[in-house]
């Protein structure tokens, strides 16, 4: 994908009907190899054995007010986004007490019939899109890429739309022989904003080229890296950087 654009994807499978589980738990990674900046997350969805058939259904409803589009005809399916109070979408089937309505061509989702009446037809801006996963945004500063200090000064702030754990930093040197060295840590529990989080350190740099990755989390499985090389003067490597 080229910087700044955006696709969006369908990624389809099939449970066996051996599975036996009422859960299925998928991990998704995606992962940058030149930003090396990453983001995994287990994704859960619901089994269920007897669900009714959807009874196809032709025409429009209309939202009677701000209601939850979820991905299936159930209370604890996940929620994709909101069908805005007075949009109208097409509708597709019905299952239950459920009406299924397409958001896009090929792609459906399920309101309840309760929450929706006849419409006349498909309106644009109806569906406003929620996303699961959103992980935490970093911003750095780096006043130089080379020094003949010990130490190199780092500030940041890191940022989530819902929560934010915590940030560390690694180091790590080949000629050194330092590999991934935890050189800060910072929690943010009990801190001022639960959503942002200002730090700053000093971090050791050992001669030669010292790759500098920072980490933000929101959980162990959703976090933003972002990798800084800067070269401590006496060694003839040069120094990069890579990041968003």
């Amino acid at each position: 994908m080229a910087p700044g654009e955006q696709r969006t994807l369908d990624f389809t499978f099939d449970v066996k009907k051996s599975f036996a589980e009422n859960e299925l738990v998928l991990e998704l990674v995606a992962y940058d190899s030149e930003l090396r900046e990453g983001l995994a997350e287990k994704l859960r969805f619901p089994i269920r054995q007897d669900m009714p058939s959807v009874n196809a259904a032709k025409g429009f409803v209309k939202a009677k007010k701000d209601v939850e589009v979820r991905e299936g005809a159930a209370e604890d399916a996940t929620i994709i986004g909101t069908m805005k109070k007075g949009g109208q979408l097409a509708e597709t089937g019905k299952v239950g007490p459920w009406v299924r309505v397409e958001l896009e061509p090929g792609r459906p989702g399920f309101v309840p019939a309760g929450a929706v009446g006849p419409g006349s037809g498909a309106a644009p801006g109806t569906f406003s899109q929620t996303w699961q996963v959103t992980p935490p945004t970093l911003t750095l500063q780096v006043p130089t890429l080379e020094t003949k200090g010990e130490q190199w000064k780092l500030d940041g702030v890191a940022t989530d739309d819902t929560h934010l754990e915590d940030v560390y930093v690694l180091v790590s040197n080949r000629d050194a022989k330092i590999d991934g060295r935890k050189v800060f840590y910072a929690s943010n529990r009990g801190g001022k904003s639960r959503t942002r989080m200002e730090f700053q350190t000093q971090v050791p740099l050992w001669p030669g080229s010292n790759m500098i990755t920072v980490v933000a989390r929101e959980t162990n499985d959703v976090k933003s890296t972002q990798t800084i090389w800067v070269h401590k003067s006496g060694s003839s490597k040069t120094a990069s950087v890579s990041k968003p």
